[in-house]
């Protein structure tokens, strides 16, 4: 389970690394958390994660948690078949 964590200067930048995540997806097989955090240069106070993007942290990581917990239960194995 891959959940991207993206810092970048601009607030529309948000898509930049959506190439990466659907390669490591099919390419990879890796199951990508849909709630990614993006984070541009209003977020960060004195090298801290602002207040205001906290709440998207903690969801992030929840639905990472989540996500591992259900596909560790899984009675399959990925291998390299194409």
């Amino acid at each position: 389970v891959v959940t991207f964590v993206t810092s970048a200067g601009l607030p529309h930048s948000y898509m930049a690394d959506s190439a990466l995540s659907t390669s490591l997806s099919i390419d990879f097989k890796c199951v990508i958390n849909p709630y990614n955090l993006y984070v541009h240069n209003r977020h960060w106070v004195n090298d801290t994660l602002s207040d205001e993007r906290l709440p998207r942290l903690e969801k992030s990581m929840k639905v990472m948690d989540e996500l591992c917990s259900l596909l560790s239960a899984r009675t399959y194995k990925s291998g390299w078949e194409l």
